[in-house]
């Protein structure tokens, strides 16, 4: 699967690797090592720097750094990650997306890195990759009442790409953003019917963005936004997964 649309900031990626190098060189240079780690990020780093950045699968490189970190933690992430969310909501989450949630939970829970803003990084990876599905599904239910536009033409900003026509890349959160706060006929309806808060949706868009922005964290991402982030994020009743998939916060609130 092609995941590099998800490549959109890069300057939040250079802040949060910085530190993720920093922290693994200092393992590397410990007792325990480290140097497979601190090579898997550098890639990655190099990766961004690159002219190329937005054409790599980044996803596939988070998943390796996460498995450096402890192999055998994976089951105790997926506890609890299953544990805030809710098994059913976890298990509606598409295989990317949980390897996202996944990684961040290891690299959060890890006790390696004196900072853990990368799981904040691959939390908001993961929504990205669940939110394209529920897009593509809109996109789906457009074409078959054959709207060919949206938002219109005449409603795009200058830099905004449209949901539809799909001739240009994905759309970015940013975009969809501005696409879904106008609540247009077709979005509230399609809301509707899959019975989505379109109000919740744009919401939980603008938490994305606003959590991973460069310019909100300009001096780095605390401890306390990394764990505040976590939990609002995953909670299972509220958080911005919720929002894609309502339906299975609803049965983890029952059950």
């Amino acid at each position: 699967m092609d995941v590099a649309y998800l490549v959109n900031a890069p300057a939040l990626l250079r802040l949060v690797l910085s530190e993720a190098a920093r922290d693994a060189g200092l393992l590397a240079a410990g007792p325990t090592g480290g140097s497979e780690l601190l090579r898997a990020i550098q890639q990655l780093q190099d990766a961004v720097e690159s002219n190329n950045a937005l054409q790599i699968p980044i996803m596939s490189l988070l998943e390796g750094i996460a498995r450096q970190l402890d192999q055998a933690s994976r089951w105790r992430a997926e506890e609890s990650l299953i544990a805030m969310l809710g098994r059913s909501l976890y298990g509606g989450l598409c295989t990317e997306a949980r390897v996202c949630l996944i990684a961040a939970e290891q690299i959060h829970r890890s006790s390696d890195f004196a900072r853990r803003g990368l799981s904040v990084l691959s939390l908001a990876h993961g929504f990205e990759l669940q939110l394209k599905r529920l897009v593509e599904e809109f996109r789906a239910w457009l074409r078959a009442r054959e709207v060919r536009e949206f938002p219109p033409r005449a409603a795009l900003r200058p830099d905004q790409i449209p949901v539809l026509p799909d001739r240009w890349k994905f759309p970015r959160l940013y975009d969809l953003e501005r696409a879904f706060e106008a609540m247009l006929p077709e979005y509230e309806e399609f809301c509707g019917s899959h019975r989505i808060d379109a109000r919740a949706l744009v919401g939980a868009i603008k938490s994305v963005r606003s959590g991973r922005n460069p310019e909100a964290h300009a001096l780095g991402l605390t401890e306390l936004q990394i764990e505040s982030t976590r939990v609002e994020w995953l909670d299972g009743q509220s958080g911005v997964f919720t929002a894609l998939m309502p339906h299975a916060g609803e049965a983890a609130a029952r059950g």
